[in-house]
């Protein structure tokens, strides 16, 4: 992780959950600096930070009673599956977009 400069391990303050006991609070924005330097990564570097974040969380993620453990995973998939529809969406419209004839045709 050095040729980007540094610890890329802050790359991940968005994913990083929030505090065990609040687990509504506001997940934090990346600077379009930080987003530049995780663009720049080879695959291996984003799975490194992938599994140190991974791991980084586990704790605070698995902590509570059962039926709240659940809950909170049922929140991520539900979160998860809107960002993969948002992207379907997308991609439908670039395909559409790209089917069309230009008018200068």
């Amino acid at each position: 992780m050095t040729r980007m400069g540094g610890d890329c391990r802050n790359l991940f303050l968005f994913y990083r959950l929030p505090d065990p006991l609040d687990f509504r609070q506001e997940s934090r924005l990346l600077s379009k600096e930080t987003l530049e330097r995780y663009r720049r990564m080879t695959t291996s570097e984003r799975l490194r930070l992938t599994l140190h974040s991974i791991e980084e969380n586990e704790p605070a993620l698995l902590y509570g009673k059962a039926d709240v453990v659940g809950r909170r995973f049922e929140l991520l998939a539900r979160e998860n599956r809107g960002r993969v529809e948002n992207i379907l969406k997308g991609l439908a419209r670039s395909e559409a977009h790209e089917c069309q004839p230009d008018p200068g045709d």
